[in-house]
């Protein structure tokens, strides 16, 4: 078989085919998948927070199937350019079905994605957020998330290895929260000024990185400084859905 034939589609439905599929739905009941996902995938922090039984009552009030589960958490993984150009080695003769290997981390992060969504209904604090972000993911959530799909740390395939502190999947809009350690060096830690320095150099290149990537990708990137006025940053937002949707339309 030709290895240059699969394009990326057909690659990622090859890798959620042997990654997910192959173990999760050939092997596990929906019960055993539910249990799995809790206390293999989840992190302990969201065992020790929400109560495993109340987990499982909520998977099974809002998934109606296996199949359902399965698909909703793989519509966010985004396998990355690199690795999937990796797969395709020609020097290699096939493709890598050492998926776990390759895709490991990108699963990860969609569990994650998922995972934020279950603190989320159970009001605890998102996975990866400080405080003030935490509390903008919240506020964003509960005025559009109703009508549009809005996740935290969210990293479309062309941003990868990176993640937006808020995302809207369908609407490629995207949201950064800028603490002070994107506008001065901060001693997070006690680390001392020359690691505070460090951590501040590096912030600007992501910074710059992701304006960079968002606007080669169309994608609608706010900036949201620590003494934001919600209701401005909640206008702007809706004013660049009703941009993006008419463009969808």
């Amino acid at each position: 078989m030709i290895v240059e034939k699969y394009n990326r589609e057909d690659l990622i439905k090859k890798i959620k085919a042997n990654l997910i599929y192959l173990h999760w739905w050939d092997v596990l009941t929906s019960d055993e998948l539910i249990q799995s996902i809790v206390n293999n995938h989840f992190l302990k922090s969201t065992q020790k927070l929400i109560d495993s039984q109340l987990l499982y009552n909520y998977f099974q009030r809002r998934f109606n199937s296996k199949e359902i589960l399965i698909n909703y958490i793989l519509q966010n993984f985004y396998p990355s350019e690199s690795l999937l150009k990796f797969m395709k080695i020609e020097s290699r003769g096939s493709l890598a079905f050492d998926y776990n290997c390759l895709f490991n981390n990108d699963f990860k992060r969609s569990i994650r994605i998922f995972e934020n969504e279950c603190r989320y209904e159970f009001n605890e604090k998102i996975i990866g957020c400080f405080y003030n972000e935490d509390l903008l993911f919240r506020e964003v959530k509960r005025t559009f998330g109703e009508s549009f799909k809005v996740i935290s740390q969210g990293s479309p395939a062309w941003l990868t290895p990176q993640r937006f502190d808020i995302y809207f999947p369908d609407l490629n809009i995207a949201i950064e929260y800028q603490g002070e350690q994107h506008f001065r060096p901060v001693d997070f830690g006690g680390k001392g000024i020359i690691f505070a320095k460090k951590q501040f150099t590096e912030n600007l290149k992501r910074d710059s990185s992701k304006r960079e990537k968002a606007k080669t990708n169309n994608c609608s990137l706010f900036f949201v400084n620590p003494d934001y006025d919600i209701k401005l940053v909640l206008s702007n937002i809706r004013n660049e859905i009703k941009i993006k949707s008419n463009m969808i339309l």
